[in-house]
């Protein structure tokens, strides 16, 4: 009996501990996103995976330069909120979150795939339309 409740603690803790290695990905980004900014949050993303690495630093520039545009006009960061979490299978992994801002909110995708014995971006996105995002989550559809 005490062999079966091991194992079954082992598994917990296992569990919890893989999950922890992605969102701590996330974190990382949020983090360098409030306090070193958009270009440093980006590199996290790119730098958490070699192939994105390859891919050069034009993509990344681009994106670093549009979203920082994009956020100088939306006024002062008001923080962060978890929107959805898909777990797709053991090794992919969706998250999008609500980043606020005083004029609207933006909404990041982040698709977390693990491979290599360790977790890494495998994308992130960013928009403004929010619309989308509730609609799949409230099955609301806007009429105009």
């Amino acid at each position: 009996m005490k062999l079966i409740i091991a194992c079954f603690l082992i598994l917990i803790v296992v569990s919890c501990s893989s999950n922890n290695k992605q969102q701590k990905l996330i974190d990382t980004f949020f983090l360098k996103y409030e306090q070193k900014g958009v270009e440093s949050a980006i590199e996290h993303v790119y730098s958490s995976n070699p192939f994105m690495q390859n891919e050069g630093t034009c993509q990344r520039d681009s994106i670093t330069n549009m979203l920082n545009d994009l956020t100088k006009q939306l006024g002062k960061y008001e923080g962060h909120e978890l929107l959805r979490k898909e777990q797709i299978s053991k090794s992919l992994e969706i998250q999008s979150y609500l980043v606020k801002y005083e004029r609207q909110p933006l909404r990041f995708n982040f698709i977390l795939y693990h491979s290599m014995n360790k977790w890494r971006f495998q994308n992130f996105q960013y928009d403004s339309n929010i619309t989308d995002e509730i609609n799949l989550i409230t099955d609301i559809s806007w009429y105009h």
